[in-house]
Formats: structure tokens, sequence, C-alpha cells
């Protein structure tokens, strides 16, 4: 049987090491929210209609304009989490 000690820190080399790529991969789709809100917005749509919801936005000016912002929020907001995990202390 292992120690699990030596397990505990097998799973966190793991996931320090899942982490870059997930936030690569969260950066990316922070770019296609802002770069082409309409089809993240399509995305979403889809997503929902298959759990049987319709959604649909009230004012849509405002919500590509929202979905752009957010969709920057995001890229920034997992750029830093790379930086912090690739670069940060452990």
């Amino acid at each position: 049987m292992r120690d699990p000690v030596d397990t505990i820190e097998t799973l966190a080399n793991v996931g320090w090491a899942v982490l870059p790529v997930l936030a690569c991969g969260i950066f990316f789709f922070g770019v296609f929210s802002a770069a082409m809100p309409e089809r993240s917005i399509t995305l979403y749509q889809r997503l929902m209609s298959r759990f049987n919801w319709r959604v649909s936005p009230i004012d849509e000016r405002r919500e590509l304009r929202t979905t752009k912002v957010l969709g920057l929020l995001l890229m920034l907001l997992s750029a830093v989490a790379w930086w912090r995990v690739v670069y940060g202390e452990r």
C-alpha cells in the first residue's frame, strides 16, 4: 500500500501540470467570446436547448457588448492565472 502523503503529492503535481493547459483553454474561450460574441451566444443557446431551455437576449446590442467585455475579462483572468501557476511560488 502506498503512503497517503505520496499519493497526495502525486495528485498535486499532476494538478500543477494540468492547470496551465486549463488556463490556456479558458484564455482561448475568452478570445472566442470577445472576437465572435454572436457565435458565443449561439453556442450557449444550442447548449441550453439540449436541456430543454430556450434562451434569447432581451436587448441584443447590450448582450453582444456584455459578451465582448466578459470575453476580455476572461482572457485577462486566465492570463493572470496562467502566469501565477507557471511563475508563482508553489
